[in-house]
């Protein structure tokens, strides 16, 4: 594969090794211009955060990354189901990851890169009468600390060392199990079904 990144910055090597896969992400969220629009997107953020954040609760945290470290956001999202009275189970999208140290930098990349869209998904959510305290929690949690992405991004590239092989890798892990993830909501055999009933 090769993404060296040379004399450029590492935040430029991830995104240009990952926006094929951002981009399909994007589309795959669409607009949240409606309640059941808004439902479906809230199912899929469950289905893929919920396992990945099992996975990085089970892993050690290279200290560089430690204080940039996501805000978990599975149990804000079930809260945000519950508000709308969605309880229908969904099935988990798991990320095939390494999660080496290099692999981290990579996840929380996009993780961290979620919070400049959680702005505008905030805002869609506003228009639908929801907010902080009522079905939009995640949202407000994520949008609640702008400072934390120039953060990682500073740490992202003071770090040595860093095999941008398995971050671009990785990232790309992680953007396609959020996509797939939504895209398993357009499906009318999983929309309404639990996984126990499959």
């Amino acid at each position: 594969m090769g993404f060296h990144s040379g004399h450029q910055s590492h935040r430029f090597v991830l995104r240009a090794g990952t926006m094929e896969q951002h981009l399909a992400l994007e589309a795959a969220v669409g607009p949240l211009n409606s309640l059941p629009a808004y439902t479906r997107y809230l199912r899929g953020l469950q289905a893929f955060r919920t396992p990945l954040e099992r996975q990085l609760a089970a892993v050690a945290i290279p200290p560089a990354l430690s204080p940039v470290r996501p805000i978990p956001l599975a149990e804000l999202v079930v809260q945000d189901r519950a508000d709308l009275g969605d309880h229908v189970p969904v099935w988990e999208e798991t990320a095939s990851l390494s999660l080496s140290p290099s692999a981290l930098f990579g996840v929380f990349y996009v993780l961290e890169g979620s919070t400049l869209g959680a702005r505008l998904l905030h805002k869609q959510a506003g228009q639908l009468g929801l907010g902080a305290a009522h079905g939009a929690r995640h949202l407000a949690e994520q949008i609640s600390s702008p400072e934390t992405w120039k953060q990682f991004v500073g740490v992202l590239d003071a770090a040595d060392d860093l095999n941008m092989d398995e971050a671009v890798v990785a990232a790309n892990a992680v953007f396609g199990a959020a996509e797939r993830a939504l895209a398993r909501q357009d499906d009318a055999e999983y929309s309404n079904r639990g996984p126990d009933e499959l």
